[in-house]
């Protein structure tokens, strides 16, 4: 679109602020200047059509008008006027002057920064907590958006009051996202074209020069800032703390620097200066502190965690911790420590009979069980008696769990999901436990919880019950135990399902000196820890290492439990899986066949091997023979789903596969019933993120483009738009994002689709792709052209088509094939409609 057009929307802009026609200065309906800095100027203006409303017109520099920063401006508005959030300002207009200077069109807020509006009003701990919650809530919106705002402060946080009641408003989102250029004013600072913010706020990677790999988790960190503030009435990083003129070295200062809680912070201050923040917040500084004090210093603390991957994973993440502060539940930020406990149990009700009966149960199992592999592993009276005083702790602890259950409270029958999510509550709180139970009891149990869930496929209950575990075996500073070695496993296999093999692989090499010292070399234990350390091993780019794992498994596991047991079963199948992914795909499937033989000779149908051999076999012959592929698939679902349910994640997994078969097979109907099955998962059972997920989204969107979308029905399609819209899109491959793009801009009925975000994420795609040299560029200028077709925007579809051709590598003749196939529809429809719609109207 013209930038004439832009600015005659917005009704004169262009010729009423510096550098529009004459070069005047004149705002519009002159008002006072009400903000200057590196980016420029901020006018207030009055719009006057085609709705009359007041308006903030920010006003780039003079020197802003490169044409990378164009390009990057034009990207980024399209991305900031998705925006629709009650905390964030809205973007309603955006463009360039005719003198060339780009400008943003912004709801105007008449606000107070969220800082000393909340001063001013003497707010209390709790409704400050409010209004920080509306600011995470808002900065998260964004970030599903794909946009960081990178500039977080009590500046760009303001308060107006809306109902009578204050309500923040976030500005200036992005804006320093879509410029990228060196700026200077009021501490916001550039090095080298590439670090924008302002430093009391900045998070350590946002601070180091050179970065580029800042992402959503940057603005994590400056909310935690800005919560540290409205506690204390400080940053975490002084005046005095900065550096002088040398920024050099403050992101080394962050990473490095150990911030006190924001108790001790007020603690530390002097008295009349803790009484005048106190005062400030309706209350008495001993107040503040204990108010402040465990929970909030957590959370804050979580927050400012210099290692990203320490912080919380999103701004939801933090919001929903300040939300279970204010509601006085276990917060996930806080180590469970017997103070917290007895705090938690004293605001909270008394455990049913079925928790109680759950944990007890689970801790009886798991303290004999590791009891008696203690006395056979340990050899020294020490080890065994701490060992005794454990069992002994963990006695009287039942004694007092079964004499305090409340029979008349126990209610109708429980499920087993519902009982472990009320024990999970109770260990969390702390209420089961006595003086004398030791961590090393604690630890056990939320491993028993942790694998519990895991089992069920609550992925997410099984990772926090497993990080605490590990966590207080940690805290524990001793040699490992077999309990907190199997806990590093299940908690390394979780992370690998979850998406992160290099992570999870991490974790396995941690563990192997344990468990080969513990358990011995080639015993049970070790065996099956070194066959998932071989999975980990290939998933995370060392294919050969990963074989000579597998080979040495399988060959211990046959010379010490026979060629028929489950366990070399399930070791064949993991070596036909390293196998397959390293190309070798006869041999795996040989192997596979051989292992499916001795299941069906040896093993019950409904034997985890079994199952787990017939399902991979029907996987690795979708290419080679689907229908033989579709018969193996349905005995593994039906397996699945009668032991685990059919919302289990391996079920949903192995009915995407099945899904597949069909689809192969050209049973579109039943690919497409067995695919809404899956999504109607999502993020329920399995994270936007996770393969089978992304795997469903895409597939759904190929069934609807070949088989036509009145097969889905309106319903999944809806379901698929809007799941796609919550994904991290920012944070998937290039290969998901463009798959998901493709389904924004195809969908049907054409009002579901998305063209502005299916736009932001080909349009990016492509460019990246250009600046690195990616071989993947053909196939994502595919994708672009299938996007301007679908705008009818054809001559552009048509040059994105022959240069994809062009690009299309000579071994890949069928993908130069189907993108031949794109083009000549295209031909065919602009012959059809010669009229293009991005063609400017005479």
């Amino acid at each position: 679109m013209a930038p004439e057009r832009i600015a005659g929307r917005i009704g004169g802009v262009a010729d009423a602020v510096p550098g529009g026609p004459g070069g005047s200065a004149r705002p519009l309906h002159t008002r006072p200047v009400s903000w200057r800095g590196g980016f420029g100027r901020v006018y207030r203006a009055t719009q006057a059509s085609p709705v009359r409303r007041e308006l903030a017109i920010k006003l780039l520099k003079p020197g802003m008008d490169s044409e990378a920063v164009l390009r990057r401006f034009d990207a980024e508005r399209q991305a900031l006027a998705r925006l629709n959030h009650p905390a964030v300002a809205r973007i309603h207009d955006a463009g360039t002057t005719p003198g060339g200077r780009p400008y943003f069109a912004m709801e105007l807020v008449d606000g107070v920064p969220i800082t000393a509006e909340c001063d001013r009003l003497k707010l209390p701990v709790a409704a400050r907590l409010e209004l920080f919650r509306a600011v995470c809530l808002g900065v998260q919106h964004a970030h599903q958006k794909g946009v960081v705002h990178r500039d977080l402060k009590p500046s760009n946080v303001l308060v107006t009051t809306v109902d009578g009641k204050p309500q923040p408003k976030i500005i200036d989102f992005g804006i320093a996202k879509a410029l990228d250029e060196p700026l200077t004013s009021d501490g916001a600072i550039t090095l080298a074209r590439q670090v924008i913010g302002t430093p009391r706020y900045m998070s350590p990677e946002q601070a180091e020069v050179g970065n580029a790999d800042v992402d959503s988790r940057s603005d994590v960190y400056s909310l935690g800032v800005l919560l540290y503030e409205l506690l204390t009435g400080t940053t975490p990083l002084t005046d005095a703390d900065l550096p002088g003129s040398d920024w050099t070295g403050l992101a080394e200062r962050l990473r490095h620097t150990v911030f006190p809680p924001p108790s001790s912070r007020l603690r530390g201050a002097a008295r009349a200066r803790a009484e005048q923040i106190a005062e400030r917040r309706g209350t008495t500084a001993e107040r503040l502190r204990r108010a402040i004090s465990g929970d909030l210093d957590c959370i804050a603390l979580r927050a400012l965690e210099p290692d990203p991957s320490r912080r919380y994973p999103t701004a939801f993440a933090l919001a929903r911790d300040v939300e279970r502060s204010l509601a006085h539940e276990t917060i996930d930020a806080r180590p469970p420590d017997r103070l917290y406990r007895a705090q938690k149990f004293v605001r909270r009700n008394r455990v049913s009979v079925g928790v109680a009966c759950v944990i007890a149960l689970s801790v009886l199992a798991v303290a004999g069980t590791e009891f008696r592999t203690l006395r056979r592993v340990q050899a020294e009276g020490r080890a065994t008696r701490a060992a005794l005083a454990e069992a002994q702790a963990v006695t009287d602890f039942l004694a007092q769990t079964f004499t305090s259950i409340d029979a008349e409270g126990a209610g109708a029958e429980l499920r087993l999901a519902d009982v472990l999510r009320q024990a999970s509550s109770q260990l969390d709180r702390g209420d089961a436990f006595g003086a004398s139970v030791s961590l090393a009891a604690q630890a056990r149990l939320h491993g028993v919880l942790g694998i519990s869930y895991w089992e069920l496929g609550d992925w997410r209950s099984a990772e926090h019950h497993l990080r605490r575990s590990a966590s207080i075996a940690e805290q524990l500073g001793r040699e490992l135990t077999p309990l907190q070695l199997q806990t590093m496993m299940n908690l390394a296999s979780l992370v690998y399902e979850r998406g992160d093999p290099s992570a999870a692989l991490r974790l396995m090499r941690e563990a192997e000196p344990g468990f080969r010292r513990v358990f011995g070399p080639e015993s049970d234990r070790t065996l099956g820890f070194l066959g998932n350390l071989a999975l980990m091993t290939g998933a995370a780019g060392e294919p050969e290492r990963a074989l000579d794992i597998e080979r040495r498994v399988l060959s211990a596991r046959e010379r010490v439990d026979g060629p028929d047991a489950a366990r070399t079963i399930g070791a064949m199948h993991n070596l036909a899986v390293r196998l397959d992914a390293a190309g070798r795909h006869d041999e795996a499937r040989e192997l596979l066949l051989e292992a499916v033989a001795r299941a069906e000779r040896a093993l019950a149908p409904e034997s985890p091997e079994r199952v787990l051999v017939v399902g991979e076999l029907g996987s690795l012959e979708l290419v080679r023979d689907p229908a033989s592929a579709k018969h193996l698939l349905r005995q593994t679902l039906a397996s699945r789903e009668a032991t685990l349910g059919p919302e289990h994640p391996r079920s949903l997994h192995t009915a995407y596969n099945l899904a597949l078969a069909h689809y192969r097979l050209g049973e579109h109907a039943e690919a497409a019933g067995l695919l809404a099955r899956v999504l109607a998962c999502v993020p329920g059972r399995l994270p936007h993120e996770h393969p089978v997920s992304l795997g469903a989204m895409n597939m759904l969107g190929v069934v609807g483009m070949h088989a036509g979308w009145a097969l889905l029905g309106e319903a999944t399609a809806e379901r698929l738009v809007a799941t796609v819209r919550d994904a991290p899109l920012h944070a998937l491959a290039p290969s998901h994002r463009n798959d998901l793009a493709l389904v924004l801009c195809t969908v049907e009925p054409a009002r579901l689709r998305d063209m502005d975000l299916a736009e932001l994420l080909l349009v990016a795609l492509v460019s990246d792709a250009e600046a690195h040299a990616d071989p993947d560029l053909y196939f994502f200028l595919d994708s672009l052209g299938q996007l301007r077709h679908a705008q009818a925007r054809y001559a552009e579809a048509i040059t994105a088509y022959q240069r994809a051709i062009n690009l299309t590598p000579p071994e890949r003749p069928d993908h130069r094939r189907e993108i031949e196939a794109h083009l000549a529809l295209t031909l065919a429809a602009h012959r059809v409609n010669p009229i293009d719609a991005n063609a400017e109207p005479e």
